[in-house]
């Protein structure tokens, strides 16, 4: 089993700012390898496993599955989130004792917001993001506005760099307002059936907007 975490490498890195480099493009400033021998430099040598089904996958889904049961707890937490908070020297989550989060939509309830943070947090980077969001029914966290890292034109990168800064500024976060994805159409939350299967079967009826 791999454990090996998130590495972050403090970089401006913009999609019209690639330094020549034709993939990992980002619009935060940040970078992220993960379960790549990118980080030795060793081209054509990978000694990372590859993993199919991590044990951090299994335990964050644990933990969200119990609370859509009803049946969350601390111990359950402390057999999931908190294993993976240990393992990363974070302070574990007590339910008792959460922290406000002014960030959190309000709409999710606050035990169940951590466990979507720890999974995000958890699963960067793996390909489990999209389909999360849209069974969450919260795609439009997707195509809000991102801020990456805070830099100084001049100083952090070149004064004449193309990376846009919030607010249009020599200093701020990086932002690329006017760049935002278009909105998710409500439709797409399901997919379509296929046209031959509704042909094959007249009792099925195409979902709504397809």
């Amino acid at each position: 089993m791999n454990w090996e975490g998130l590495i972050l490498k403090e970089e401006p890195h913009y999609v019209d700012f690639t330094n020549g480099q034709p993939y990992s493009v980002s619009y935060t400033g940040y970078r992220f390898y993960k379960f790549s021998n990118k980080i030795n430099r060793i081209q054509n040598v990978d000694i990372n496993d590859a993993p199919i089904f991590r044990l951090g996958e299994i335990l964050v889904s644990y933990a969200e599955a119990k609370y859509e049961l009803d049946e969350i707890s601390q111990q359950i937490i402390d057999q999931t989130i908190n294993k993976l908070r240990a393992r990363g020297g974070v302070a574990p989550l007590q339910l008792t004792a959460i922290p406000q989060d002014p960030t959190r939509d309000q709409s999710v309830n606050t035990i169940l917001w951590e466990i979507r943070r720890e999974r995000a947090v958890e699963l960067m980077g793996e390909g489990f993001r999209f389909d999360d969001l849209r069974r969450w029914r919260k795609m439009d966290y997707a195509v809000a506005t991102k801020l990456g890292r805070y830099i100084t034109k001049g100083v952090d990168v070149p004064a004449n760099t193309p990376i846009p800064v919030e607010n249009g500024s020599t200093k701020g976060y990086i932002s690329y307002e006017g760049k935002a994805p278009s909105p998710f159409p409500e439709y797409y939350y399901l997919y379509p059936f296929p046209s031959s299967e509704l042909v094959q079967n007249k009792n099925l009826k195409q979902n709504e907007g397809w």
